[in-house]
């Protein structure tokens, strides 16, 4: 008896739930009205899509009514094909109603008895999919020129008198890195092997319009045995839909692979035309890509992105791609992922979330697409909130035993990666002496040898989270007061107003509110009741707690840094004002980290006119 095909998908859906890999088509929720509204998750890498361009004219059809060979090529398509062409810095193009059928396209035209297929192992589905249907194809390692040499060389010997294709991507879809296409296109000429080059997400982002143009891959001077054909989506940076095959080279070649792809691409041939209503919308587009410089604009976001990602030593561990529009942070499961993003979300932030199978290497991604029109404060503030969020997924910060909840094997990883820090301190402590620097000169004044290692563990480590905390508090509430900023600055005066600030700041805002503590003894007033060995959490900051010093930890705490944290909050501050007498707020207001063991805000957005 045959199975049950119902049983089989609910068995299927149950999998994809356990596993955290459910999606769906539906349209999103409205934004939530937060002061920080941002997307990341879009292609629209231009900005393009949020203008709604408007078309030239309205009266062109809304469909192309057949297949292009038979009556469905209307003057839009030509046009916007020579369009695209310029664009491109290529010699003719062709459109299809797809990115994905454009890619199906160039492959099923390619293959024949004789040719073989060496494909990147990240290249995109559509890629992966038209290579099923090939005679003969093979994958070789992600951006492995020394590997594709190899099977070059092989391939050459194996099939003498056959043909190959290389097929890469500029820039990846998933880790957003880019191919070498210099080295790439000088390897394939060697081989005389035809290369494609799909540029779905470099197309238009880049000041020439691709990076075929930009290596000058398609220089007449080439070996015309070894052509190169490149394949984009109009439905990324262009904002519209469909995708595109672009010739270049001498005029006679790129003419006849036109030809040859018109009258073999199946996906061409038995497919209804692209709307000529959204031709015109993409020939707006190519017209705004090209006269307003877009491209060095999304430059600017993509260097500001990597900027503010890459400064948090655990976020640059993760952080991937840049080399264009797109940058990928790696995640440690499929559930902490979309936690990060319903976490984000929340603020007003989107980003995409990438899962198996969409992910060539089976790991779990958020992706960001950096958009041209990113307002720069909202970038910001964005990419910091995105950077702690992906710390906190990782429990890579340096407070993660504090709130992190790591796992038992994560706990044990701390605590040897502490006693390995700390037997390495301790020894430089030691062959500090004579020197000049801080340990030896606070060995020299009389400090013994536990009480320098143990200082320098809190500037390393703890010092300089949370002292970061404290300023960033202080400052915050600095600047919303004119009058106390420009005390803050005064030469004479400043340092004394600085030192109150830091005071009422521990007092009331500590960015280390609490303490966790063990009951030593048992305990029976009002209000509270403890047996010895209780868990207590001490509040020591806030309103109406009169001592600054109980927060910080001072007195019976014995935080030997406290003290030390004081000093340099107040000297940050007043050197700051006394420097940037203008400075002030900018952007949205900044979101807080209000969690029991730190509280602060993440980030403080300013500006010096």
């Amino acid at each position: 008896m045959s199975a049950d095909w119902t049983a089989w998908a609910e068995n299927r859906h149950r999998v994809r739930n356990r596993r955290a890999l459910v999606r769906t088509a539906e349209p999103p929720p409205p934004p939530r009205a937060t002061a920080l509204a941002i997307d990341f998750r879009t292609n629209d890498y231009l900005g393009l899509g949020a203008r709604g361009l408007p078309s030239r004219r309205t009266s062109a059809p809304a469909g192309a009514g057949s297949s292009r060979v038979v009556a469905g090529t209307h003057p839009e398509h030509r046009t916007l094909e020579a369009e695209l062409a310029q664009l491109a810095g290529a010699q003719d193009a062709l459109v299809f109603s797809s990115g994905y059928l454009a890619n199906l396209g160039i492959i099923g035209a390619l293959d024949a008895p004789g040719t073989t297929l060496l494909m990147d192992d990240h290249v995109h589905a559509s890629l992966r999919d038209a290579a099923r249907a090939a005679s003969h194809h093979e994958f070789f390692p992600h951006q492995d020129l020394a590997e594709l040499a190899h099977r070059l060389e092989h391939t050459g010997r194996a099939r003498p008198g056959g043909r190959i294709a290389v097929i890469v991507e500029s820039v990846y879809s998933v880790v957003g890195d880019a191919t070498d296409l210099d080295a790439l296109a000088r390897l394939c000429a060697t081989h005389h092997a035809l290369l494609v080059v799909d540029e779905a997400h470099s197309f238009a982002t880049v000041p020439q319009g691709t990076l075929a143009r930009t290596h000058d891959l398609w220089n007449h001077e080439r070996d015309a045995r070894a052509p190169i054909i490149v394949t984009a989506s109009l439905s990324k940076a262009l904002a519209a839909q469909g995708g595109v095959i672009l010739f270049g080279g001498p005029a006679h070649q790129a003419a006849l692979w036109r030809d040859h792809v018109v009258n073999t691409a199946r996906p061409f041939i038995y497919d209804t035309g692209l709307s000529p209503l959204v031709a015109e919308a993409a020939l707006e587009a190519c017209t705004a890509a090209r006269g307003e410089n877009l491209a060095a604009a999304l430059d600017e976001r993509r260097r500001r992105a990597l900027s503010i990602l890459g400064r948090r030593p655990a976020v640059e561990r993760v952080l991937e791609g840049g080399a264009g529009p797109i940058l990928s942070l790696r995640m440690p499961s499929p559930g902490s992922a979309l936690a990060a993003a319903r976490e984000l979300d929340e603020a007003g932030i989107r980003v995409a979330v990438f899962r198996p199978p969409s992910v060539p290497d089976n790991i779990s991604r958020l992706r960001l697409s950096v958009h041209a029109d990113h307002r720069p404060d909202q970038l910001v503030l964005a990419l910091e909130q995105v950077a702690s969020a992906v710390e906190r997924a990782w429990g890579a910060d340096s407070l993660e035993l504090f709130w992190g909840w790591p796992e038992p094997s994560r706990q044990v990883e701390l605590a040897r990666s502490a006693a390995d820090f700390y037997a390495w301190l301790s020894n430089e402590v030691k062959e500090s002496r004579g020197e000049e620097n801080l340990f030896a000169d606070l060995l020299a004044a009389g400090i013994d040898l536990e009480r320098v290692v143990s200082l320098g563990y809190f500037l390393v480590i703890a010092g300089q989270e949370t002292t970061r905390m404290l300023i960033s508090t202080a400052l915050y509430r600095a600047l919303e007061d004119r009058s106390l900023w420009s005390a803050l600055g005064n030469p004479q005066s400043g340092p004394g107003t600085a030192n109150e600030l830091i005071r009422q700041t521990l007092r009331a805002n500590s960015s280390v509110p609490t303490w966790r503590r063990q009951s030593a003894v048992s305990v029976d007033n009002p209000g509270l009741r403890a047996d010895p060995g209780d868990h207590l959490l001490l509040r020591l900051s806030g309103e109406t707690l009169p001592d600054h010093r109980l927060a910080f930890g001072h007195g019976i705490h014995r935080c030997l840094g406290a003290t030390l944290a004081e000093q340099e909050a107040s000297l940050v501050v007043h050197d700051v004002a006394r420097s940037m007498p203008g400075l002030r707020p900018s952007g949205a207001p900044p979101s807080w980290l209000t969690l029991l063991s730190f509280q602060a805000p993440q980030h403080v957005i300013v500006e010096n006119p």
